[in-house]
């Protein structure tokens, strides 16, 4: 069993708990048992209403009597973890249903068309989604969205397909901007862009800037080392330095190799600050590795020792990490500006960082998005969108993260029980889940393009925003734990409140291979609705039976 730690909740939304306490006030005092009991039928009647509103919702999109009217809430109804995560006493349920009847009231409003009740039924179901929890405070930013789509109907549609691209791009504008170091991670609220091009650069004409002001601790830049790299040289000493100036006289911290989970590695020499001027110098330091293999590790530099009596910006140029002790080796001579191999000392040398030489330049968030991030999803650790965005594209530092938890999310969308140790019965049963969930979204994308003059695009675009938000929000729960020991892979449960579109998609692919079985068979279009059934009753079935086969 998993050591599961108490986490304190009063931070939290406090919708959900206000309804799971609602018993308590109606009836005499009760046991912890029956308290619980009461919790999880208050929870068991909002996956009722959940189900009812995703049938409502769906009624809405496709015709009178399509079998999609019920294959849908009937996918949401059987799916094993959905239906175990909507009986549990757990804020996640508040917000499953607040973003349904979210989407509910969406969709009425795209299909019906502008009406004030439906409006205000959809800021309603807003606020509750900022009431019940996190994952779905990104509610409010589709509203404009849906209104769009509301407003502009009939000959005026391709207007709405102008505006939403519009917004789209220029919110990305807003949010975005260009000129940070690639492949480094910038822990820092500073203002400025972490790379600046200098005219007395020592290699190129970039360098990397960091914004020192006041004794903040966490202004520093860092890069992550692939996983690869430092086990197979336990033991050996390193020689870690870099150019540096700034532009003015200040004491700042010497770069670190740090080791995930543990204290940097002190220089040999025993220096912990370096005083930088505001002629560029080469510094170097040697570090030696533990004994035990590194796996995960990253370079850091800065912060400030002492505070500067006035803002200083301090540069850096031609970072290297190499293996072996060439402190006193003089400066390194590269064979190009990247930096990536040269002599130093005399010796053939690999540098072990990336981008050293801080040329290449990548998108982050602006400063503005990392405060809003910061106050939206305010975890430990997770201050900055910029993290989440680096780890998704620094694929060699940060791949095994997004491989554990894309393994993660599947297993846990089907069927993962408890805290994610209850696994179905069978010799490697996900791997057939993978083949028939790929076969499915191949039979939507069929369905999509054989009904594209008459498929729902509007609704598709709302559901498909709603998707890809809460499932990359998801993804990228747990990116902030690269530079943790523990590492808290994310569960599907996150991204449930999406549940109804991607249901859609799910259904749609069945129903799409089912009406291709009947043009081919004519028999078997009788009993078309009854394999979905067998379908989704079978995996309920395995589902009981593997938590069954656990416990007992």
């Amino acid at each position: 069993m998993p050591w599961i730690a108490p986490v304190p909740q009063v931070g939290n939304p406090p919708l959900y708990y206000f309804l799971a306490a609602l018993p308590a006030r109606f009836f005499p005092p009760l046991d912890v048992l029956p308290q619980l009991y009461a919790a999880r039928l208050v929870s068991l009647g909002l996956f009722l209403l959940t189900i009812w509103l995703a049938w409502a919702a769906t009624a809405l999109v496709v015709p009178r009597g399509h079998p999609l009217g019920w294959m849908i809430p009937a996918f949401m109804a059987a799916l094993p973890s959905f239906v175990d995560i909507m009986t549990a006493v757990n804020n996640d349920v508040a917000g499953i249903a607040a973003f349904t009847l979210f989407l509910y009231a969406g969709i009425r409003l795209i299909r019906c068309g502008w009406r004030w009740r439906d409006a205000g039924l959809l800021v309603f179901a807003a606020g509750l989604c900022l009431l019940a929890k996190r994952t779905v405070f990104f509610a409010p930013a589709l509203i404009p969205v849906v209104f769009v789509f509301s407003w502009l109907r009939g000959a005026r549609r391709r207007w709405a397909w102008v505006l939403a691209g519009v917004v789209l791009v220029g919110g990305a504008v807003a949010a975005l901007r260009g000129g940070d170091a690639a492949l480094w991670y910038r822990r820092t609220a500073q203002q400025e862009t972490t790379r600046v091009q200098v005219m007395d650069a020592p290699l190129g004409q970039s360098a990397l800037r960091l914004h020192l002001e006041g004794r903040n601790r966490t202004t520093q830049v860092l890069q992550l080392l692939p996983r690869d790299v430092l086990p197979a040289h336990a033991g050996e000493t390193l020689t870690l330095g870099a150019w540096m100036w700034a532009t003015a006289p200040v004491e700042v911290a010497v770069p670190r190799l740090v080791p995930v989970g543990s204290r940097a590695l002190p220089p040999l020499s025993g220096e912990n600050s370096v005083q930088v001027d505001t002629r560029p110098r080469f510094y170097a330091w040697t570090v030696r590795l533990p004994d035990a293999p590194v796996s995960r590790a990253w370079v850091q530099f800065g912060p400030a020792v002492q505070a500067p009596p006035e803002p200083v910006d301090l540069f850096v140029d031609g970072a290297v990490l190499v293996v072996g002790d060439f402190a006193d080796g003089g400066t390194p001579r590269w064979a190009g500006e990247d930096a990536r191999e040269g002599v130093w000392g005399g010796v053939q040398v690999e540098n072990l960082l990336r981008n050293a030489s801080f040329e290449r330049t990548w998108v982050n968030p602006r400063p503005w998005m990392d405060a809003l991030w910061g106050r939206v999803f305010g975890y430990t650790g997770q201050q900055f969108a910029s993290l989440a965005l680096y780890t998704a594209r620094d694929w060699k530092g940060a791949v095994w993260y997004y491989v554990s938890a894309g393994e993660k999310l599947f297993r846990s969308f089907w069927a993962l029980f408890g805290w994610g140790h209850v696994l179905l019965l069978g010799h490697h049963p996900y791997r057939g889940l993978l083949a028939l969930s790929l076969f499915l979204l191949l039979g939507a994308l069929a369905a999509m393009w054989r009904l594209r003059q008459h498929f729902p695009w509007d609704v598709g675009v709302v559901g498909g925003l709603a998707v890809g938000i809460s499932w990359g929000l998801t993804l990228m729960r747990g990116a902030h734990h690269v530079l943790s020991a523990w590492v808290n892979i994310p569960v599907a449960r996150y991204a449930f409140p999406v549940l109804l579109p991607l249901a859609g998609v799910l259904a749609l692919g069945w129903w799409q291979w089912a009406w291709l079985a009947g043009c081919w068979l004519p028999r078997v279009r009788r009993w078309r609705g009854a394999g979905y059934v067998l379908f989704l009753a079978g995996l309920t079935l395995w589902g009981w039976a593997s938590v069954y086969a656990f416990y007992a």
